[in-house]
């Protein structure tokens, strides 16, 4: 195994040179994207992949965060007309958690108390968040942020106001309607309206387009505004089952400013996946690491959690609207999504302890864990709780898991774990900032 290490750390600087110029983005064929370029970015990604998943098993710590850096500075490189789609999500993921699945892999075999665990994966995880965060800079994680600027965003709540009750009915924020809308394109919409006016209900917007307000700014905020109610489409019918309100098309810009600050929270947490990523791996692994985990994470996320709650109540008093799904997912403070890491962590050891339970009156680790959540209503009643299916689809996971088909590929396309002692593995990446300047 050692030799093996030796030689692929060997070859990887050539690796490296050649793979380089191979494209890792691509644009989808419904955008007028080519099947060559696509064929090549899925190839190219998959190679990666495999790279990220395997490496780490054979202690290669280092390699796996160079790869991951080596696909962010491709994909910057790299240029591409037209929307662009990337995979650097997934490549992520699976080349930190392999990578924190071999520390915690090593310091569980050499039996080392959860704290000293903690404190190597924080140094660990350090190098990998950083990366995370340049990522996040080139995404978007809602379209609301594309309203960055104050004065935007105060044009378009008066954009609402003024023209909100002719347009914004029930009938035109109907998810079909606003699809139809978007696939032909805002402009078309608005050309349609005016080859066709309604002479019982003629709209205030025609007789100001191009006039009182120039055609690009309508076409941009209904761009936004419609893609904002199809992204948060559950909180738009939470608005419309919880309000009088929302009767009144114009009186939408209050649902905007609740949708703004979820906008908000949502990048914050989005920043914070490589802990949660983390977070998952120990809960599977070392309960006992997972809970200290968590416990640092929140409080290191205390008081911006505290902030967003504080902000959602000031809207509350202001608007004189509470919405449940805004509050539960703000009530989340960041660690919520850890606290069903943990659960799903349980449901594996439920299935394997099912049968000896079988007709008795135990109550399983899971059942006790589960009882806060099922006690606690969520949401207004519209869809199945965020929880639920989160459980729902670990289960199928682990029954899946559990079929010949997926021992047959754990047994034939696997890497087997090499043994690498800890400290070795920690310390891959002491000097990752040193690195990070001289690439710069």
């Amino acid at each position: 195994m050692a030799q093996d290490a030796a030689e692929a750390r060997r070859l990887l600087p050539e690796f490296i040179a050649r793979f380089r110029q191979e494209p890792l983005l691509y644009t989808p064929l419904s955008q007028d994207g080519h099947p060559k370029l696509i064929l090549r970015a899925n190839l190219a990604q998959m190679m990666l992949r495999g790279l990220v998943h395997n490496l780490p098993k054979q202690g290669m710590i280092r390699e796996t965060y160079q790869l991951l850096r080596l696909a962010r500075s491709m994909e910057e490189g790299q240029t591409l007309a037209g929307p662009r789609t990337t995979e650097y999500d997934r490549l992520f993921q699976l080349g930190l958690q392999a990578s924190v699945e071999a520390v915690v892999a090593a310091g569980l075999k050499e039996r080392l108390e959860a704290g000293k665990l903690v404190d190597a994966l924080e140094a660990i995880v350090e190098p990998f968040a950083t990366t995370w965060r340049d990522h996040s800079q080139t995404l978007r994680v809602a379209t609301l942020e594309l309203i960055s600027h104050d004065r935007d965003w105060v044009k378009m709540t008066d954009f609402i106001k003024r023209y909100g009750r002719e347009l914004f009915h029930a009938r035109f924020l109907a998810m079909s309607n606003m699809r139809g809308i978007l696939l032909r394109g805002v402009g078309a919409y608005l050309n349609d309206l005016q080859a066709e006016p309604d002479p019982l209900h003629p709209l205030r917007l025609l007789g100001d387009l191009d006039h009182g307000i120039p055609r690009t700014d309508v076409e941009r905020f209904m761009q936004i505004i419609l893609q904002t109610l199809i992204e948060n489409y559950d909180h738009l019918r939470d608005y419309n089952a919880t309000t009088t309100q929302s009767d009144y098309g114009e009186n939408i810009h209050r649902l905007f400013d609740f949708l703004r600050l979820k906008a908000r929270y949502d990048r914050a947490a989005w920043l914070l996946k490589p802990l949660n990523l983390t977070h998952e791996v120990l809960a599977r692994r070392d309960g006992a690491a997972a809970a200290l985990w968590r416990e640092r994470v929140e409080g290191i996320t205390r008081e911006a959690a505290d902030k967003y709650v504080q902000e959602l109540g000031q809207l509350e008093r202001t608007h004189g609207i509470r919405l449940a799904t805004i509050r539960d997912s703000i009530e989340e403070r960041f660690v919520q999504p850890m606290v069903l890491d943990h659960l799903c962590a349980l449901i594996e050891p439920a299935l394997s302890d099912a049968k000896r339970t079988l007709g008795t009156d135990e109550i399983s680790p899971l059942e006790k864990a589960l009882a806060p959540l099922a006690a606690t209503p969520s949401g207004v009643g519209l869809d199945v709780p965020a929880w639920v299916s989160r459980l729902q689809g670990e289960l199928e996971r682990v029954r899946t898991a559990k079929s010949d088909l997926a021992n047959l590929a754990e047994t034939m396309y696997q890497v087997p774990m090499a043994v690498v002692p800890f400290a070795e593995l920690v310390e891959q990446l002491r000097d990752w900032e040193n690195w990070s300047q001289e690439e710069g």
